[in-house]
């Protein structure tokens, strides 16, 4: 994703747990990192959707608000991930959210079923009139 078009800084957002998963999101960013010139990686419980709204929000207002970046965002993480970007997208102004899918796709190493189903009930917060 960051080879195709420069940017002036990039934060990658990698889980905080150590799973096989998240070392391998480390090892990834780790890459990117080093052959990026204004790279940060900042780890996220990516198993708290409220932490990961959170933490986009946060890096949004300090990208975005207070130092004029235009804010894309790249969707490489869990399902989670994705609605919490969903979730920040509805009061943050994202210029644009990317989204890699894979080159093939192995039936056999897919899996199947599903685990334990998880509801959400997301609000709007009340306008702060200080922005």
């Amino acid at each position: 994703m960051l080879d195709r078009r420069e940017y002036d800084r990039v934060q990658i957002m990698i889980p905080t747990d150590d799973g096989p998963r998240s070392r391998l999101a480390a090892l990834a960013a780790d890459v990117a990192a080093s052959d990026y010139h204004a790279c940060e990686i900042e780890r996220v419980d990516t198993h708290d959707l409220a932490a990961m709204v959170t933490a986009v929000e946060s890096s949004y207002s300090r990208r975005y608000l207070e130092e004029n970046y235009n804010i894309e965002v790249g969707l490489t993480g869990s399902k989670l991930h994705s609605a919490a970007l969903a979730i920040a997208s509805a009061d943050l102004k994202f210029a644009e959210a990317w989204y890699l899918r894979p080159e093939g796709y192995d039936p056999e190493r897919f899996t199947t079923g599903s685990g334990q189903t998880d509801l959400y009930r997301v609000t709007r917060r009340p306008a702060d009139p200080d922005q």
